[in-house]
């Protein structure tokens, strides 16, 4: 159930599918980001590793295809999870369909990705939800600075680089049930709030304890972290 509502959430109907996977997907021979997409997907999900050339592939076509975007460390993370999924659903079309997901991904976490060393849209985008963190959760103002890097390091991922591919089809199931991007990313803010909520005895310890709890998966329970927001 899970696997067929990733594809029909994120792309469409079975006619919209089936004229995704009609399209040509350019992939090209090298990009001046070959390398740091090597060293990204050799650090990430190791039950991936045997899929590694075809998640390169994929990545190097979206790069193609985003020209403003390129690519950014943390992509390699998005992936994982929705070729796994995909591959089960339909092995023949995996490739296609991953790569339109992800295009689709992007769209929620693309502000908080620099499009360039200049770009401070990230910096203002994750201390605006550091601010409504705060004010829904209260946590102790003393701790912005440091929400403001958790919301950096987790959100544009969609917190893949903190939980495995079992723990994120629960948690990206639940994201990806919003009909609209709008509900998506309602979703995605809905579970950081209930990770500082659920925790809240954590401020009374010392910030680096407490941020490196929050930051180990085993510290949580994905279906609390979703009950909480119903």
């Amino acid at each position: 159930m899970y696997l067929k509502m990733w594809l029909t959430t994120l792309i469409g109907n079975n006619e919209i599918i089936a004229l995704t996977r009609s399209q040509t997907i350019n992939i090209p021979v090298s990009t001046k980001y070959d390398d740091q997409i090597d060293i990204d997907l050799s650090r990430c999900f190791p039950s991936m590793r045997k899929h590694r050339k075809v998640l390169k592939d994929i990545l190097k076509a979206y790069t193609f295809s985003a020209v403003g975007i390129g690519y950014a460390q943390g992509i390699n993370f998005l992936i994982c999870p929705l070729y796994k999924h995909l591959l089960i659903d339909n092995e023949k079309n995996a490739f296609s369909d991953t790569f339109f997901c992800l295009q689709r991904v992007m769209r929620l976490v693309l502000p908080i990705y620099p499009l360039h060393k200049e770009d401070s849209l990230p910096l203002h985008y994750s201390s605006n939800l550091a601010v409504l963190l705060r004010r829904d959760t209260h946590f102790p103002a003393e701790w912005l600075d440091e929400v403001q890097c958790f919301l950096l390091r987790y959100w544009p991922t969609m917190l893949s680089n903190m939980f495995d591919l079992e723990q994120l089809e629960v948690l990206w199931s639940y994201i990806l049930m919003g009909t609209t991007d709008i509900l998506r990313l309602k979703r995605l803010y809905k579970i950081f709030v209930n990770i500082f909520l659920i925790n809240s005895s954590l401020y009374k310890i010392n910030k680096y304890s407490a941020f490196k709890l929050l930051s180990n998966a085993d510290f949580h329970d994905t279906k609390l972290l979703i009950n909480h927001t119903q």
